[in-house]
């Protein structure tokens, strides 16, 4: 009984921080070294009581103390026990909270690709439009032929109107040309740069997964 009380003591003035998995090691270590004394000194006493007179009586006495000495240590080693669930569904559950992390910065990340997608899509279809109603506008000015080799000043300088008129409207066509390529390149890039911003989400949401997951492991 004495070494029980020394072994208490001890434990009292060291008391390891059962909160850590390396604290809840040290005090199973523990019981189990004070469980193995109590055990070795019951047993001890139990093969006494085969040596008197009145056997049964001694033995269950014997069984009865046991069980109060160890009952100390069986709800110590149920608390840590307690612990060990806790602390195993606290690192799922911060495992999960990782994942799901992980995936809404992927999801956003997605959607503001999306959103950049259709506003140069949107702008796309702008610029198109003012092409064609000034396209439009410039067809349905009235034209004027010419009706005779010999032309009077004036229609002379109809003439002259008519052919800048023609320039204009093939200087238009090329300007429109020009844009529609403009356009194309604008498109093409932006898809590029689309599937570099997913790439990157992509490699970003793996990084924290592989993050969360290394979290997770450490005990």
């Amino acid at each position: 009984m004495t070494l029980l009380v020394l072994l208490s003591s001890a434990h009292l003035f060291a008391a390891p921080d059962i909160q850590t998995s390396e604290g809840r090691g040290l005090e199973r270590a523990r019981i189990a070294s004070e469980r193995a004394v109590l055990n070795s000194k019951f047993d001890a006493q139990d093969q006494e009581c085969l040596t008197r007179f009145i056997v049964t009586s001694c033995r269950d006495e014997v069984r009865l103390q046991r069980i109060r000495s160890l009952d100390p240590l069986n709800r110590q080693e149920a608390i840590l026990n307690d612990i060990d669930r806790k602390a195993t569904a606290a690192k799922q559950q911060q495992k999960l909270d990782d994942k799901t992390s992980a995936s809404a910065v992927a999801e956003k990340e997605k959607n503001r690709q999306d959103a950049l997608a259709t506003s140069a899509k949107r702008a796309a279809e702008r610029e198109h439009k003012n092409l064609e109603k000034e396209q439009e506008s410039t067809e349905n000015k009235p034209s004027t032929r010419v009706v005779s080799k010999a032309l009077s000043p004036t229609e002379q300088d109809k003439a002259q109107k008519r052919a800048a008129y023609e320039q204009k409207q093939l200087d238009l066509l090329e300007r429109r040309k020009r844009r529609e390529e403009g356009l194309r390149d604008l498109a093409e890039k932006q898809k590029e740069r689309d599937k570099e911003e997913a790439l990157k989400a992509e490699k970003y949401a793996k990084a924290v997964e592989a993050a969360a997951a290394a979290k997770a492991a450490k005990p």
